[in-house]
């Protein structure tokens, strides 16, 4: 029994998600070793949702996927942004995919912008939700390490 992750590029290259009506076939890099490219069949919608649900879409970067465990399809299990180092075909993939979407252009670097305030505000929602239930206090009277009296 072994865990199976995969590495997909960010920003997503859309015309792999849209090309499929089953869910989208997307590129990736198998963890395990950083440099086999590997077909991730059917999770190119679910990631292309996540990913613009985060205001990621016009993020560099890259999300770790897990296979099920009956092989029916992929979890998210975390999103890294920036270049990955660790891996030169994975850094190939993002840089590919970045500049097939025109990465530094104005209207992109216009919506990376707009993605910043969504994931800002998306962050921000889950933090309050969360903070308020735990014990030392943190939320809107205080920071990180108060204590509640």
């Amino acid at each position: 029994w072994r865990l199976d992750f995969v590495h997909i590029p960010l920003p997503l290259n859309q015309s792999q998600v849209e090309a499929d009506e089953e869910g989208g076939d997307l590129l990736g890099v198998r963890a395990s070793d950083g440099r086999e490219l590997v077909v991730v069949s059917g999770a190119g919608r679910m990631l292309c949702s996540l990913v613009t649900d985060l205001g990621l879409s016009h993020a560099l970067g890259y999300v770790r996927l897990l296979r099920t465990a009956d092989d029916s399809g992929w979890i998210p299990m975390d999103i890294h942004l920036g270049l990955p180092l660790f891996s030169v075909e994975l850094c190939r993939q993002v840089c590919s995919n970045a500049s097939k979407q025109g990465f530094l252009t104005p209207e992109s670097l216009q919506q990376q912008a707009e993605g910043q305030v969504a994931l800002h505000a998306v962050l921000e929602a889950v933090l309050e939700e969360h903070s308020h239930a735990s014990p030392w206090g943190v939320g809107a009277a205080g920071g990180v390490g108060d204590t509640a009296e």
